[in-house]
């Protein structure tokens, strides 16, 4: 299947394997998943469980009024997961910036940025990161 898409730009070969968009003709299967068959609210509940994003633009990954601790959390809040303030906690850590975890992000480097994307993105355990 990417050698199919390899003829699309980066961006829209992300929108179709990250189920914002569908494919026009031929398939798109992603973790056992048919895109194409799926309806707007089985994508949308696909994007919240299997895939995690991490934008090249620093500012689409995180909300600029939230801390470090509360943009990572927000998938599992989506998703009406559990323990989500714990996992959140752990996932800083994991990347690192645990210390920065109540800063908004105009109070963190682009780097810091990033990797609160990247926990935030890791959150609600995906198959695919994108």
């Amino acid at each position: 299947m990417l050698q199919e898409l390899s003829a699309f730009p980066n961006k829209v070969r992300s929108a179709i394997l990250g189920g914002m968009d569908v494919p026009s003709a031929g398939r798109a299967v992603v973790a056992g998943y048919d895109l194409g068959r799926m309806g707007n609210s089985d994508r949308t509940r696909f994007r919240r469980r299997t895939v995690g994003f991490v934008w090249q633009q620093t500012g689409r990954n995180l909300l600029p009024y939230l801390s470090a601790v509360d943009n990572v959390e927000l998938p599992m809040v989506l998703d009406g997961r559990k323990r989500r303030r714990a996992r959140a906690l752990e996932l800083l850590d994991l990347v690192g910036i645990a210390d920065r975890a109540q800063h908004r992000p105009d109070r963190l480097s682009d780097g810091e940025q990033q990797r609160v994307a990247i926990a935030g993105a890791l959150a609600h355990d995906p198959s695919v990161i994108l």
